[in-house]
C-alpha cells in the first residue's frame, strides 16, 4: 500500500481558522444567530437574506484527516527566475521578547538564506504597533 498522508478537510471540523462567508447555520457567528432570534421581523429577514446569498459570517472550520498519499505522474515545473519576492512579516512588539523573539529572528535568517539560494528578493516588514513599521530589503 501507499504511505498514509494528511489532507485538510471540512468534513470533520476541529479548529477555527478564521471567519468566512457561508450559508451554514452550524458554524455561523453568534451575531448572526442574534439576528435570527430577534423579535424584529426586519432583522430576521436580514438573516434569511444573508443565508440565501451565502453571506452569513461563519467560522472557517477545518481539520487534518489521514488520507492515502497519491503519486503524481508528472512533476510541476516552474520557469527559472519567474518566482516573486519572499515577503517576511515580523512582530517586534514587547510580547515577542524571549524565546519568541529568538524564533522570529531565526525564521528571518532562514527565509533570507532560502531567498538567496533561490535567487529571489527578500523583503522584511518589521512591525510593533499601529504606526511602527520598518520595511527593509534584505
Amino acid at each position: 500500500g501507499r504511505p498514509p498522508g494528511v489532507v485538510r478537510s471540512a468534513a470533520a471540523p476541529a479548529e477555527a481558522n478564521g471567519v468566512r462567508l457561508s450559508g451554514d447555520w452550524d458554524c455561523m457567528l453568534p451575531s448572526e444567530a442574534q439576528l435570527l432570534a430577534s423579535r424584529r421581523p426586519e432583522l430576521r429577514a436580514l438573516h434569511h437574506m444573508r443565508r440565501i446569498e451565502l453571506g452569513l459570517m461563519s467560522y472557517d472550520r477545518t481539520a487534518w484527516l489521514e488520507d492515502e498519499a497519491r503519486l503524481l505522474k508528472s512533476s510541476e515545473m516552474r520557469p527559472f527566475g519567474k518566482t516573486g519576492p519572499l515577503i517576511v512579516c515580523l512582530d517586534t512588539s514587547g510580547s515577542m521578547s524571549g524565546p519568541r523573539e529568538s524564533l522570529g529572528k531565526a525564521l528571518v535568517v532562514e527565509c533570507f538564506r532560502q531567498a538567496q539560494r533561490q535567487q529571489r528578493r527578500c523583503y522584511l516588514y518589521a512591525f510593533s504597533g499601529e504606526s511602527q513599521l520598518q520595511e527593509m530589503e534584505l
